[in-house]
């Protein structure tokens, strides 16, 4: 919006302020020309029979001039009432500028939020085929240590555990909603820590065989990866 422009909301409530405005004083017009009116009238009813009966030419003039003034406070009470219709009318209509251009405001960001929500559900794509690519890299690994004779635990048991740090990264989220909170979160980084210290315990047993380590070093191992 340049500085020229005016937000339509705030054009059309400053038109529909004035509109309350102008009417209000209108009502304040008619109540002023309707205050007189009965005075008026007393007066009017004194002097008529004094003019009219008694041929009171004071009494007369003064009628004539009562009659114009009634007259005249008559047709400024039309006019009034015409404006006052016309008053609401723009009244009536600034409303509907205030609630159309709101609604505007309301699409315009519901749109807005749409774009956002496309671009962060593409990311969720890319995050997840990353996510997928990295557990193919952390299977092939695996299997690779298997194949080189460490074969416990299992292809089957890792499956399971980063299923278990999948479903507990994402409790509480949309992505996970039929689980239980265990009381401990399990990690993706806790689940490489904790089997590479088995493996570790395995390279110490391995060792062991072969006269390259203490036992004891291994049992030490094994109890770190047990914690």
């Amino acid at each position: 919006m340049t500085k020229r422009e005016t937000d339509p909301i705030e054009e059309a409530e400053r038109d529909a302020a004035m509109a309350r405005d102008v009417i209000a004083g209108l009502h304040e017009q008619r109540r002023e020309i309707e205050q007189a009116g009965p005075a008026r009238q007393s007066e009017m009813a004194a002097l008529s029979y004094r003019a009219l009966a008694e041929g009171d030419k004071a009494a007369s003039a003064r009628l004539q001039t009562l009659h114009r003034e009634a007259a005249e406070d008559g047709s400024r009470l039309a006019a009034v009432d015409m404006a006052i219709a016309e008053g609401e009318r723009r009244l009536a209509h600034a409303e509907q500028r205030i609630n159309a251009a709101a609604e505007r405001q309301r699409i315009d960001q519901v749109l807005a939020h749409a774009e956002r929500l496309e671009q962060l559900t593409g990311k969720i794509d890319g995050m997840v085929a990353e996510l997928v690519a990295v557990v193919g890299a952390v299977t092939a690994t695996h299997r690779e240590i298997v194949r080189l004779g460490a074969e416990n635990p299992t292809t089957l048991t890792l499956h399971s555990f980063l299923a278990r740090a999948f479903n507990s990264g994402t409790l509480g989220s949309p992505l996970n909603s039929e689980f239980i909170a265990g009381p401990a979160r399990v990690t993706f980084a806790g689940l490489g820590q904790n089997w590479r210290r088995l493996y570790q315990v395995w390279g110490q047993r391995q060792l062991a065989v072969i006269g390259g380590a203490e036992p004891a070093e291994a049992v030490e191992l094994e109890q770190e990866a047990a914690e």
